[in-house]
């Protein structure tokens, strides 16, 4: 972005922050915005990435399984991003979820949760827990709800509902809540400098508000002995130290806990708050405050897993940790995580994991359960690799051939895998794959 594009206001708030900085802050908006992939821990690790580890350049400090993209790479157009091992995502926008505390079997809130970013991350962390994600906005609620499909989460719940209806649904009930609220955005000018429009004509005091009161709700839902992370892009102090000072003083209950700066961060203006600013570090402005609610954390931690058969379904086994219980609703099944239960009078997007749709006799299966699945729970799998012509075809929505599949029944359903990771389903039909994979999957 051209410094010399910034309004004089937005010059003049920055340069009463940074002061001596501010030259190296307007000189950093002139370099390309640094592009991320993060892996997902659901289900990859770092010694899995030898099928896309072009893509991948140095580590991302504050996150560990975060990676700054490499030069010239297209991580959306590969085979590994379909099967959700990886998420794209901006580097600084990779510390919230870092930083927040989750325990095994924690229940988790991402209040604020669109696109997935941030939800997908969680969901990695959980280790048996159960994780609730939401957005006001049912549009991009949706999004949200297919990141998290692609990622494998099973143990979610997804709601397009106000913080103040949530609060009253789940008080005192998380063991770990983020708000990564809505905010003027002064961290995301160089990637995105469109904001500047918005921060002219509403500015932080706007925002200040809608963060008070997304904060106090947050705030009544979290477990006694719970961590709760307030997070921003933006620098205003009116919008981040503000908003945690006035917090803390409204609620004995919570403490600040220190976050240790990480690699070019910097302690915000109320001590063991941090900031990351783009002439710092490589990656957007954010701001983070961790809190610690008073009490002692109950222990929910789920170690074993259970097999789940699905009527309709043969050769198709669930694992789930904890009591899963099928949920029907209408023509939809659902398998619903431990012990949660469905609330009436929310507006759910989604409750567990969607296993799939009762038409007639017969039983669809849906993408999630695809996606939700190892190869070893599927009695019939075919496995593409990279060289093979099938794998982009497949991902394009056609049939292919069944050759590997030669002794998988007539009929029968079968799980297509990139390597070892599922993609979707296809029914083998006449020598053929019928493909099932999602239409809004599909590669154009």
């Amino acid at each position: 972005m051209d410094p010399n594009l910034l309004p004089q206001a937005f010059k003049d708030h920055i340069k009463a922050l940074l002061a001596d900085e501010y030259k190296a802050y307007e000189e950093s908006l002139d370099a390309v915005p640094c592009a991320g992939i993060r892996l997902n821990l659901i289900k990859c690790r770092k010694s899995d990435m030898e099928s896309f580890a072009d893509i991948a350049g140095a580590p991302v400090s504050w996150c560990g399984e975060g990676f700054y993209a490499a030069e010239g790479a297209a991580p959306s157009e590969q085979p590994a991003y379909f099967a959700g091992l990886y998420y794209i995502q901006e580097p600084s926008a990779m510390s919230p979820a870092a930083y927040l505390p989750v325990r095994p079997g924690a229940r988790v809130l991402d209040l604020c949760a669109a696109p997935g970013g941030k939800s997908t991350q969680l969901a990695g962390k959980m280790n048996g827990g159960v994780l609730y994600a939401n957005d006001i906005s049912p549009s991009r609620g949706r999004a949200l709800l297919k990141n998290l499909e692609r990622a494998g989460a099973k143990d979610i719940f997804v709601t397009a509902e106000t913080p103040e209806r949530l609060e009253r649904a789940f008080p005192g009930y998380f063991d770990s809540v983020l708000v990564d609220a809505p905010c003027s955005g002064e961290g995301m000018v160089r990637k995105d400098p469109s904001i500047l429009k918005d921060w002219m004509e509403r500015g932080p005091q706007y925002y200040s508000v809608i963060q008070k009161e997304i904060l106090e709700s947050a705030a009544g839902m979290t477990a006694d002995g719970g961590s709760l992370l307030y997070s921003t892009c933006t620098f205003s102090e009116e919008e981040d130290e503000d908003i945690i000072s006035d917090f803390l003083e409204k609620h004995s209950d919570f403490t600040l806990v220190p976050l240790h700066p990480a690699d070019g961060a910097v302690s915000g203006k109320l001590p063991g708050t941090l900031k990351f600013w783009p002439h710092r570090v490589r990656g957007e402005g954010h701001f983070l405050a961790l809190m610690k609610k008073r009490g002692e954390a109950e222990d929910r931690a789920l170690t074993e897993e259970y097999p789940v058969k699905i009527q309709g379904l043969d050769g198709i086994t669930v694992r789930t940790r904890g009591a899963g219980k099928i949920f029907q609703k209408d023509s939809l099944r659902y398998l619903l995580p431990g012990n949660e239960k469905v609330i009436p009078g929310l507006r759910y997007l989604r409750t567990g994991l969607l296993l799939g749709e009762d038409k007639g006799k017969r039983f669809v299966p849906s993408q999630a359960l695809a996606m939700a699945l190892r190869a070893e729970d599927a009695e019939y799998t075919l496995r593409l690799h990279a060289e093979d012509s099938r794998l982009k075809r497949y991902l394009k929505g056609e049939s292919v051939d069944s050759a590997g599949a030669e002794t998988v029944p007539e009929g029968a359903r079968i799980l297509i895998l990139y390597e070892k990771w599922p993609l979707g389903f296809a029914k083998k039909n006449r020598g053929l794959l019928k493909n099932e994979l999602n239409p809004g999957w599909r590669i154009m």
